[in-house]
């Protein structure tokens, strides 16, 4: 209640535990999880992060490595959400068939420590190329400034969740927006 006082348009995740999620409140449809796998599939980590094999390899060599990355690793990630998809229970509610409760546990922790590297890892990336870009357009870096902005802003879409997010952000202009930096950093 005090969450909704604050922000009103604001809810509290519903509690289903290890439950299922019923079906009827499974609302993304075929085009939000395409605009919501898409933006997380293309980022800019992956052009930033596959741009140190370059010296090692070659631009030709570290962009068949980049592609090969992306097909394999969204290739895994669809697997796992089709199993989501099916069952209608989270990842971590996945693992206790094979690990066992204790063990899924382990799978939790896990998991939580690799994203806050990636989470991490994207914010440096994000803020650097926010400098660049504004010391390039703007004439000044302010990476400080980038990183409580973008810290900010990944902080506020976790709290709003991935339906407010793919509806309200991802669906009207974010695509574009990562397309349009994309093609502004490569330049």
């Amino acid at each position: 209640m005090a969450l909704a006082l604050r922000w009103p348009n604001l809810t509290a995740a519903p509690e289903w535990g290890i439950e299922p999620v019923p079906s009827e409140s499974r609302t993304l449809g075929t085009f939000d999880n395409a605009v919501l796998w898409g933006n997380l599939g293309f980022s800019l980590l992956l052009l930033v992060t596959g741009s140190f094999l370059v010296p090692a390899m070659g631009l030709g060599q570290a962009l068949l490595a980049i592609l090969l990355g992306a097909l394999i690793g969204n290739v895994l990630l669809a697997l796992a959400a089709v199993m989501g998809a099916e069952t209608g229970v989270p990842a971590m509610v996945l693992y206790r068939a094979p690990l066992g409760i204790r063990g899924s546990y382990v799978a939790s922790l896990a998991t939580l420590v690799r994203n806050v590297a990636w989470g991490t890892l994207a914010l440096v990336l994000i803020a650097e190329v926010a400098t660049t870009l504004s010391e390039r357009g703007l004439g000044w870096g302010a990476r400080p400034v980038w990183v409580i902005v973008f810290g900010g802003l990944g902080t506020a879409m976790a709290v709003l969740g991935p339906i407010d997010i793919v509806r309200k952000w991802f669906r009207r202009f974010w695509f574009w927006f990562v397309l349009l930096v994309a093609a502004v950093v490569g330049l």
